[in-house]
């Protein structure tokens, strides 16, 4: 299934607020109906609240940035060219400080508070075969 953008929520709420069912328009809109349910049962301008609930790893923000520091991550200034897992990271805090959370809370956290580099463009230029242009523009 898709994910639900804010257009498509527009068009959902446009359509059932013509008595068309919910189940049908998520049929449409290629989402699951219970994707479609939950913006549509709150107030059109409501913030999502789910983004703002505690975590089990409020608080260890110093130790993931230790973990992070210590395999010279990326997010933190470190040299590597890879990221590290979220399983490494889970495990780490697992093993050294005690932690019984899930993996699952650890690829949150990761997620919110270090973001994925934005992706560079490339374009690509095809030639035809037998053609003798360098890839540096000189020929």
């Amino acid at each position: 299934m898709a994910r639900l953008r804010r257009e498509h929520l527009m068009v959902a709420r446009e359509m059932v607020g013509r008595d068309v069912p919910v189940r049908q328009v998520a049929r449409d809109l290629g989402v699951d109906e219970s994707t479609l349910r939950y913006p549509l049962a709150g107030p059109e301008d409501a913030p999502d609240g789910r983004r703002k609930r505690a975590s089990v790893l409020d608080g260890w923000e110093a130790r993931i940035t230790a973990v992070l520091e210590r395999f010279d991550d990326p997010r933190v200034g470190g040299q590597a060219m890879e990221r590290i897992e979220a399983l490494v990271v889970h495990g780490v805090l697992r093993r050294e400080y005690g932690f019984t959370g899930s993996y699952q809370s650890v690829r949150r956290h990761l997620t919110r508070y270090y973001p994925a580099r934005p992706v560079l463009a490339v374009r690509r230029v095809e030639t035809p075969p037998g053609s003798r242009r360098s890839t540096t523009g000189l020929t």
